[in-house]
């Protein structure tokens, strides 16, 4: 398994908010979801809060991979792992 880790490739569950599986299993970046992390980045660094964050995705329509609205607990968990990179 660490050899497919380290060549970047994915190893199971879910893939991360962010990337897509590449035509050989490794992870690319989605770039439509990186313009929306790189948001998420802006605006906890301006300090706004995972409320008010959640209400500027669904202002500008940004939606889940299930093309629903973002929930709170969703945003924190998305900069949770952030915060953890």
């Amino acid at each position: 398994m660490q050899h497919k880790k380290t060549r970047g490739e994915k190893l199971g569950g879910d893939v991360p908010y962010g990337y897509r599986v590449g035509p050989i299993g490794t992870l690319l970046p989605d770039p439509q979801e990186q313009v929306m992390l790189g948001l998420i980045r802006q605006w906890r660094v301006a300090r706004l809060s995972l409320r008010t964050i959640t209400a500027e995705l669904a202002a500008q329509s940004y939606l889940t991979r299930k093309r629903t609205p973002f929930h709170l607990s969703q945003v924190a968990r998305l900069v949770k792992h952030m915060e953890a990179a």
